[in-house]
Order: C-alpha cells, then structure tokens, then sequence
C-alpha cells in the first residue's frame, strides 16, 4: 500500500508513525468536518463555510457583475456547505468612486440581484446555501464618501476624519433596517 508522498508504508515496521500518519490520513472522511452540521435550523451538508470577504464584484449600484456570480459559483462548485456574501449595506450609501462596492439590501429593488446570486450558487452545487452579511459602512474610510456616521464621534484609529455620531432614533432607524433587511 501506498500512502503519504507514494511512500510504501506495508512491510516497514521501522516507520511506525508514518504508517499510522498514512492511516489516519485514509480516513480523513472520518473527520468531523465532512459530517453534516446544523446553524439554528439550517442544515448543512458539511461543515466548510466560506466566511465573507471583499470580492469587488459588484457595480456602483451594488449589483452583482458577471465575474462576481462567476465567483460565487466557483465558490460552490468547490463543496462548501455555506457561502456567507460580501457585506451587504442594510442602508443608502455614497460611496467613494473606485472602491470596491458593497451589495446593496435596502430595498425590495434589490431581491432580483439576489435572486440572481442564490441561483448561481444553486446551480452550480444544489446542496450549497447562501447567506447575505448584513452591513453598515457607516465611517468606513475607504468606502463612504462624504460624512461617514458611527455611533460615536471618535475616528477609526489612525484616521483624521471625525464620523458624525447616531443620535438614538437614528440608532433605531439602523436596528429597523438591519431587522428590514434580515
């Protein structure tokens, strides 16, 4: 038998540890990782999730571009069980010009990109789930353009800018939208 490296492990006892190495590696199906899981009542096929990152892929209107539902398809044609989206801002946002956009689900015009984007995922692999990461960029300095907002007036550290503080209705405004948007 052949195991890590084409290494022969069978017939070799003075590599105890490499034959057990090579064991364990063979039944790596056996891992915990490729058994089905559960996040609240979403059940998942396995237990590999894509966590979110910056894909630049949408356009200035946060929708998503051909090469970004290419990216999410390959996402799942690769075998993971969950693909969490790039953040997703819950409210209306200027953003600077070239940033790498959000998407966009402030509004019920946004659900057919959606759609678009969990039929992409389906279609590639049946058994992948989508989530969208709900966001606010709020002082982001690379994104917003103009007066960023925060629940505080302190900048990000290592920033000059001076975000303008939520007032407490405005707090409850942002809790709507992200409840809205959920």
């Amino acid at each position: 038998a052949f195991g890590l490296a084409g290494i022969a492990t069978v017939g070799f006892p003075a590599f105890p540890k490499l034959a057990e190495a090579n064991s364990k590696a063979d039944s790596r199906r056996a891992y915990k990782v490729y058994t089905t899981g559960k996040i609240g009542s979403m059940e998942l096929k396995n237990r590999f999730i894509k966590a979110a990152t910056a894909t630049e892929s949408t356009n200035a209107e946060g929708r998503y571009l051909p090469q970004g539902l290419e990216t999410y398809r390959n996402w799942s044609k690769g075998g993971v069980a969950l693909i969490e989206t790039g953040a997703m801002s819950v409210l209306p946002t200027e953003y600077k010009p070239n940033s790498h956009n959000l998407g966009q689900l402030w509004d019920d015009k946004h659900i057919s990109n959606l759609k678009e984007l969990a039929d992409a995922v389906h279609g590639a692999n049946a058994g992948c789930k989508v989530v969208a990461f709900l966001n606010l960029p709020g002082n982001h300095p690379k994104l917003v353009h103009g007066e960023g907002v925060a629940a505080s007036a302190k900048p990000w550290p290592g920033q000059k800018r001076v975000p303008k503080a939520l007032s407490v209705a405005e707090i409850h405004e942002t809790t709507e939208a992200f409840a809205d948007a959920a």
